[in-house]
């Protein structure tokens, strides 16, 4: 009698270390492999500049824009990020000015209002986000 329960003992305990192994399996799959819905969808502001970011690293839409009606200068918003990405708006003079920009890749994301002086551009604000 005693070997049969250390027998069954056994096997118990080698069917729970068996089940803990394939649950931490999941688990630490779970943390390298990214769920299909993941994605980047955050918004932030600084001074003049507004960056609203969706998307992933496949691909991202980045809408900048000027935060509200006392940024009334003439200048132009600028979008940096990753793989080189680099756009500038037109130039404007409206608070409500808004610039729509498609990029790929993963990093940070930044909106830069620049207001335009003569030939100079004075930073006016700068706004970032990351895409994962």
């Amino acid at each position: 009698m005693k070997g049969d329960y250390a027998n069954m003992r056994s096997t118990s305990t080698r069917r729970a270390k068996a089940a803990g192994a394939a649950i931490f399996a999941a688990a630490a799959l779970a943390a390298v492999v990214p769920s299909g819905t993941a994605h980047a969808d955050s918004s932030g502001s600084n001074g003049c500049a507004y960056i609203y970011l969706s998307g992933r690293p496949s691909g991202f839409k980045v809408t900048a824009q000027r935060t509200n009606q006392y940024c009334n200068f003439t200048g132009h918003l600028q979008v940096t990020g990753p793989n080189g990405l680099n756009r500038n708006s037109p130039t404007s003079n409206s608070p409500s000015q808004r610039f729509v920009v498609t990029g790929k890749g993963s990093g940070k994301v930044c909106v830069t209002a620049w207001k335009k002086s003569g030939n100079t551009h004075t930073l006016n604000g700068r706004a970032c986000n990351n895409v994962f």
